[in-house]
């Protein structure tokens, strides 16, 4: 019997099952799309088969009427009644090979979970016990686990379903991350993360480029504590990419307050140096390169460095920051800007206006640039630095030495 306190839990994580229902569904689908439809396997007289292959045909079949049943329910990860002939065919070789799991999850969920879901129940938790590499068990399991609240087992169930099952952690992950847009499901998740289980980076690689993954990314770190540092350092940086893609500046700037690579390079930015997203830190510069030119960080001298030829011009570089205050903005060069060539910083309001709050442009001979500007009402700007060079004259080299920006 369960108490107030275990009961109220359990209804905090009750969107759980509704993605381990996502997660189950997704599976059968995947499976029945690699497996031919039983019926069209199944000769007359089945029943004197050899019993492995009976029993292989039955887990077909299995799997292709749940698919097909799925496909025609308007709720996923439920599993309707199988076809007589399949559940005889699962009767009589569960009567020649009793310890066959999948014959016993095929009757128990095909047949006996209609009639009496108690014994359905008992059957399934009887499973793992025989044997623990049937992977629509765990997930069934897991699912049943969950909407009774028994967290703990749910855990234990789902866990075992992904680190045996390349397959069930390859369709399970998407509907995992996308319980996220439920803070509810945080706690959980969170302890299954800090066991640091075999699924791990693949959780992390779904998050990282999953929508809802990348709207509750630092909501979901920071209440839970997980190290920023544990997502893999490939998963992190293509979260930051599309945090960056997305508009999503404020979540960015929160992972980059709790990653310790970028708060080592915090003070670099802020004196006007470089550094760059490639390097680790998020709210660097993000540079760029086409066929004929190219932007870089000097590795030696730390200038950053705009590579042209002749008639090349775009955008080289650019860098978020935060906004609402009066800010000046200045940009010192190593070498003057190279003549027949020109470049110039704009301060841009990320919001949906994308309105230019301020421009420096520099000249042919200039060294040293600065101007002030407000981007109060504007939470974040973008500092996007462009150049131009005119055609025929050669190939540039701009060579800076600092872009700065101070509250004044």
């Amino acid at each position: 019997m369960r108490g107030p306190a275990s009961m109220a839990f359990a209804a905090k994580v009750a969107v759980i099952p509704v993605c381990l229902a996502t997660a189950a569904a997704a599976f059968i689908h995947s499976a029945s799309e690699t497996e031919a439809y039983w019926a069209s396997s199944l000769p007359s007289g089945h029943f004197g088969l050899d019993a492995h292959i009976a029993g292989e045909l039955a887990d077909r079949g299995f799997v292709a009427e749940m698919a097909e049943a799925q496909d025609q329910a308007s709720s996923e990860g439920e599993f309707p009644k199988i076809s007589p002939s399949l559940l005889q065919l699962a009767r009589e070789t569960f009567a020649v090979d009793p310890l066959r799991v999948s014959l016993l999850r095929t009757i128990a969920l095909g047949s006996v979970l209609h009639d009496d879901e108690s014994r359905a129940r008992e059957v399934m938790q009887l499973i793992p016990k025989i044997s623990r590499r049937d992977t629509i068990s765990d997930l069934w399991l897991a699912q049943d686990y969950g909407r009774a609240g028994e967290t703990e087992f749910m855990i234990a169930s789902f866990d075992h379903a992904l680190r045996t099952s390349r397959r069930a952690r390859e369709y399970a992950m998407k509907p995992v991350v996308d319980a996220l847009a439920s803070s509810e499901t945080f706690a959980v998740l969170g302890d299954l993360l800090a066991k640091h289980p075999e699924w791990e980076e693949d959780f992390w690689r779904e998050l990282s480029s999953n929508p809802t993954g990348i709207t509750h990314a630092a909501d979901f770190l920071s209440t839970t504590r997980i190290p920023i540092e544990q997502v893999p350092s490939v998963a992190r940086k293509r979260l930051y990419e599309n945090l960056k893609k997305a508009g999503e500046y404020e979540a960015l700037y929160r992972l980059a307050l709790l990653d310790s690579e970028a708060g080592s390079t915090r003070s670099t930015l802020a004196q006007g140096g470089f550094v760059t997203v490639d390097e680790g830190n998020p709210l660097g510069w993000t540079l760029h390169s086409q066929g004929n030119f190219a932007a870089r960080v000097h590795r030696r001298t730390q200038e950053l460095q705009i590579d042209a030829q002749s008639g090349a011009f775009g955008l080289a570089a650019d860098r978020v920051v935060r906004g609402d205050e009066r800010i000046r903005l200045t940009v010192e060069m190593v070498d003057p800007v190279p003549n027949e060539a020109s470049v110039w910083l704009a301060a841009v309001c990320t919001d949906d206006s994308n309105r230019e709050l301020a421009r420096l442009p520099m000249s042919p001979g200039q060294t040293f640039a600065t101007t002030q500007f407000s981007s109060v009402g504007c939470a974040f700007v973008s500092l996007r630095l462009t150049f131009s060079v005119e055609p025929g004259r050669g190939g540039a080299l701009f060579r800076f030495a600092k872009i700065s920006l101070e509250s004044v």
